[in-house]
């Protein structure tokens, strides 16, 4: 009988599984290219980017977006093997 500890995907890298095409809007009141930061451009404290704030609903916002997603996580992995 044998005892073993594996890990997958230790060094926890992305490992793109598939890439999500977005196109975004200046004119749906959303921020669609992510730029917009609580700290900095939350004009009315509720903590979500709203129509009119800064960085939401910019010229910019209307370009093609990428998102990847990645296929494994850490996974560690321990069992046995039983020969007889």
């Amino acid at each position: 009988m044998d005892f073993f500890f594996q890990i997958i995907n230790t060094l926890n890298r992305s490992n793109t599984f598939r890439k999500i095409y977005s196109l975004g809007s200046p004119f749906n009141g959303l921020d669609d290219d992510g730029d917009w930061v609580e700290e900095d451009h939350d004009d009315n404290g509720n903590g979500r980017p709203d129509p009119g704030e800064t960085n939401v609903d910019e010229s910019d916002e209307g370009r093609i977006n990428e998102k990847s997603i990645g296929l494994f996580p850490i996974i560690p992995t321990f069992g046995f093997t039983w020969d007889f």
